[in-house]
């Protein structure tokens, strides 16, 4: 390691830091997220990562420590690091942005090697929206109904009904409410770029989408893959999209990493992928599978941390708790798993 080089590059970042009050290592310097943050920054730097120029810039812009900050352009930056550094900390052989399709300008943010296999990993992070304390948030969910005219048709329902009375009787405590838009279509149009990206996969490979959203947003996005309406993973006249646009993607990675950029905590490492709650969802309508091509998923679940083992056990217990006592799952089960194996995260 470069001594000169790391601490004229350590006092870049410091310097950065400090004159950007926004950012979260700004905000939450006072606290262990500050402190973990260089000891993760000290690692790519020593094992080579931070070696070149370019990989220096794109560190500095990943974490949106050049010029303005952008809270989405962070999230997004800081999904795909954490990935990178997973890899760098436990010494993988892995490519960033890696280019797979021969008649496509277009890349894959990690290729993680091991032996003759290949994880084809694609990352993306959502926008979201921050809640404000006199706005009634309503929040669909997910589809549950077959068409695009009957869900609005029971959208302005609810609104005239229940949204509206409530605010008008909430005292002041609401000034209006809000519908959010549910998210499915931001989840098909990560699935759809994965499809322009991934080669289709072989008994060689295997191509994951990773979805890093907060943790308040978990259970929507495992709902939009796995609710019994318009689950992308559970229907194929889902309402949304075919499964044809989206068969080369064999696994999302549902990862809850970014809750611990927005809302840090002493004792929790936000800078560690196995901090998170993450949850491999595997398409039963992808290529690969429909060939009875199985290799890599098990792999997956050992190469990537994650809590999906868990999760299963805990959803067929949960399912037979509910239906006798015939309480619905959605809203109560990940609250439930949440509470009891992530209460760093969602105890906040």
């Amino acid at each position: 390691m470069d001594k000169d080089d790391f601490a004229e590059f350590s006092r870049l970042i410091v310097t950065q830091i400090r004159e950007n009050e926004e950012h979260p290592l700004h905000r939450f310097c006072a606290c262990g997220y500050y402190p973990d943050f260089f000891s993760m920054f000290e690692t790519l730097y020593k094992r080579g990562y931070l070696n070149t120029h370019k990989r220096k810039k794109a560190f500095l812009n990943r974490l949106q420590l050049r010029g303005s900050y952008d809270e989405m352009k962070f999230c997004q930056g800081v999904s795909e690091l954490l990935f990178l550094y997973y890899a760098v900390d436990r010494h993988l052989d892995f490519s960033a942005d890696q280019k797979l399709l021969t008649d496509a300008n277009t890349d894959v943010d990690l290729q993680i090697k091991e032996g003759d296999f290949r994880y084809n990993i694609e990352i993306k992070c959502p926008a979201f929206e921050m809640d404000h304390w006199n706005v009634l948030k309503i929040d669909p969910s997910f589809r549950a109904l077959p068409d695009r005219e009957s869900h609005l048709r029971e959208m302005c329902k609810l609104e005239s009904e229940i949204a509206q009375p409530a605010v008008e009787k909430s005292g002041g405590r609401f000034t209006h409410y809000e519908v959010k838009k549910i998210a499915d279509e931001k989840l098909r149009d990560f699935l759809r770029s994965g499809q322009s990206k991934f080669p289709e996969s072989d008994d060689r490979s295997i191509n994951i989408l990773a979805v890093s959203v907060p943790i308040n947003n978990f259970e929507n996005y495992w709902s939009f893959l796995f609710n019994q309406f318009s689950g992308l993973f559970v229907r194929e006249q889902n309402g949304i999209c075919p499964p044809a646009e989206y068969d080369k993607v064999d696994i999302v990675y549902l990862t809850s990493l970014v809750t611990g950029h927005l809302r840090p905590r002493d004792g929790y490492n936000s800078w560690d992928l196995s901090s998170c709650c993450n949850l491999l969802c595997r398409n039963p309508f992808s290529r690969k599978y429909r060939r009875q091509s199985y290799r890599g998923y098990e792999e997956a679940t050992r190469i990537l941390p994650n809590s999906t083992e868990r999760f299963d056990a805990f959803y067929a217990e949960f399912k037979v708790y509910a239906e006798e006592r015939q309480l619905p799952l959605q809203g109560l089960m990940f609250s439930a798993f949440l509470a009891e194996h992530f209460p760093h995260l969602w105890n906040q």
